[in-house]
């Protein structure tokens, strides 16, 4: 048995072992102290499968592989806050202990683990990612200097113009300035990672700055575009190799975003220590961290503890309720254009359905909670449908990443913005915002890319990525 197929047998077993005991467990305060360490197996065994030094890492940034390592490192912390008592809403902790089916809750999602894991290993064994791509069949050619400015100087035009709109509060309502903002960072990036790499650490740390400025409110963008970023820099190499370089920037970038996210949260007021700009609200982070429950505020920020409650309380009210929408969330993507005036029965999204059910004051006030997919396919189709739609999902979701991971490689950096751009909210899916938005988003990024195409930038700009 070759060492590949060995470590996604053992994988699968050890998922398998510790689902069945939890569907066997008994639940309240004990099963809750036991979560961390359910998780933290359930982790290892992942990464034990779909990283290694012999597995390109293009197939560990799949769409599944990334899923289920989103999943299960939320959720352990999330249950790491829990467990230690690191829980901005202390009502939620009590509700956690009071949930009568953890263990088959737990099973469910461990379940789900072991069902995309095989997805991610049957695609892996059908074909290689680089195999796919065909690397090295792209043309190349040097675009003219007129035509490398012009991208440039677009993509600070979009900036400049996405961040107006914000300031200003001047977006039409069916406008997210953040997504062409998004879309002119990574231009701008894929642009220093090609042309001139020697810079290109500085540029992507400028304009991560500029959007956590920008964007104060949303910490997801943030992090987001780090991830896209690690994305870009690594997808290319021939195994994913855990050197002391390599870790060492790892703690640099997580350092740095946990500073941004701070300094994001004391922007928007918390801490109550009256600044207005994130580079005042940076000189404030270690103040920050000497408040009381300061931790669990950084947990509650970074999301960890509110996806892993939302996720398990979605469940839990639909085992009691027995109440499935078979789909109603899934089928909202069809009527995206449709406005809600026009068509009174349009489906509401999952935010929306659980938070106005379980929390209707919260949702009044324009309040929302946001359980993950898992939830989302549970409140659907229940226990085995729920996985069975999850896994047909990750399986379209891993063909299209195979058959458009070349754009990348292309000579033209618009190619591979546009495929930077709609991999930046795969994570936007997973963490539950639905396939409307993630729709939604993926469509503002084309669109913003065919302002490149008419204003110049056109088929062709930059030396091609080398492969490793």
């Amino acid at each position: 048995m070759r060492t590949k197929d060995l470590r996604f047998w053992i994988s699968m077993s050890v998922l398998a072992t510790t689902a069945t005991y939890c569907l066997f467990s008994n639940t309240g305060s004990q099963f809750v102290d036991e979560l961390p360490w359910l998780y933290f197996v359930a982790w290892l065994a992942i990464v034990f499968s779909v990283v290694g030094n012999r597995i390109p890492a293009a197939n560990v940034f799949k769409p599944s592989s990334l899923l289920l390592l989103y999943v299960s490192t939320f959720f352990l912390f999330g249950a790491l806050s829990y467990r230690f008592d690191l829980v901005f809403d202390t009502a939620d902790r009590h509700s956690l202990y009071a949930f009568k089916d953890l263990g088959y809750i737990t099973a469910y999602i461990l379940s789900g683990f072991m069902i995309l894991l095989a997805v991610w290993r049957v695609q892996y064994t059908k074909g290689n990612v680089r195999s796919e791509c065909g690397a090295g069949s792209l043309p190349e050619r040097k675009p003219t200097g007129r035509r490398r400015f012009k991208g440039v100087l677009l993509s600070v035009s979009i900036l400049f113009l996405c961040t107006a709109l914000k300031l200003f509060e001047l977006s039409p309502g069916f406008l997210d300035p953040a997504a062409p903002f998004v879309v002119a960072a990574l231009y701008l990036s894929s642009y220093s990672y090609r042309e001139f790499p020697e810079v290109r650490i500085a540029v992507y740390a400028l304009l991560t700055v500029v959007l956590a400025s920008v964007f104060y409110d949303d910490r997801r963008l943030v992090a987001f575009l780090l991830f896209t970023l690690f994305f870009m820099e690594y997808s290319n190499r021939s195994g994913v190799t855990l050197s002391p370089g390599v870790l060492w920037k790892g703690v640099g970038v997580i350092v740095g975003f946990v500073a941004l996210v701070v300094g994001m949260s004391i922007v928007r007021g918390v801490g109550g220590f009256g600044v207005d700009s994130l580079f005042s609200a940076l000189a404030n982070v270690t103040d920050y961290f000497r408040m009381e429950n300061s931790l669990a505020m950084l947990f509650h920020n970074l999301e960890f503890a509110p996806t892993f409650f939302h996720t398990y309380d979605a469940v839990q009210y639909c085992i009691e309720s027995g109440h499935y929408l078979y789909g109603e969330t899934i089928v909202k993507v069809l009527f995206l254009l449709v406005p809600r005036e026009a068509f009174e029965i349009k489906p509401d999204s999952m935010v929306h359905l659980y938070t106005s059910t379980l929390y209707p004051d919260y949702r009044y006030v324009g309040g929302s909670w946001v359980p993950n997919i898992f939830a989302e396919a549970y409140w659907n189709f229940g226990y085995v449908a729920g996985l069975a739609y999850l896994a047909a999902l990750l399986w379209i979701l891993d063909l299209i990443y195979l058959r458009q991971y070349s754009r990348l490689s292309s000579p033209s950096c618009i190619e591979g913005v546009l495929f930077l751009s709609c991999y930046y909210y795969l994570v936007f899916l997973f963490r539950g915002s639905g396939i409307d938005l993630f729709m939604y988003y993926c469509a503002l990024s084309y669109f913003t890319c065919l302002v490149y195409r008419i204003f110049g930038e056109a088929s062709r700009l930059g030396r091609r990525v080398r492969w490793q």
